[in-house]
Parts: structure tokens; sequence; C-alpha cells
């Protein structure tokens, strides 16, 4: 998550691209909200695909995806 004084500067697309680099051979996973359009764009151009059902965040406030790195 990028922190609130440090979004819309595209930083999260460029740390997930980066990150992607470092764990090449690592198996990723990456959770957003289902209303979190950007970041499942985001994933989705990193080649992670989305897995299973939606399901409730820890507060029970709304729901998350999971999303798998396809190597």
């Amino acid at each position: 998550m990028v922190d609130t004084a440090f979004r819309k500067h595209k930083l999260a697309s460029r740390l997930c691209g980066e990150l992607c680099k470092i764990f090449l051979s690592e198996k990723l996973f990456a959770t957003t909200r289902v209303d979190n359009y950007q970041m499942q764009s985001i994933l989705k151009k990193n080649y992670f695909i989305e897995i299973g059902e939606q399901y409730p965040n820890k507060d029970n406030s709304g729901f998350l995806k999971l999303f798998i790195k396809k190597n």
C-alpha cells in the first residue's frame, strides 16, 4: 500500500513491477479490495491472475480478491 501523501504518482505500478523483477523466481500473491480497480489493473499488467472467490476482510467492512503471479 502506498502512503496517502504519495498516491497519484504511479508509485504502486512502479513498485509492483520492480518487486516482480526482484522476486522473479518466487511464488507471489497479492490481495486487494474488490472495488480497487486500479490495483487490480496493476496486478494484471504484472501477470497476476485472480483466483478463488472474494472473501470478507478482517473487520468485515468489505471484500478482498486474491491474485497469484503466473510464472
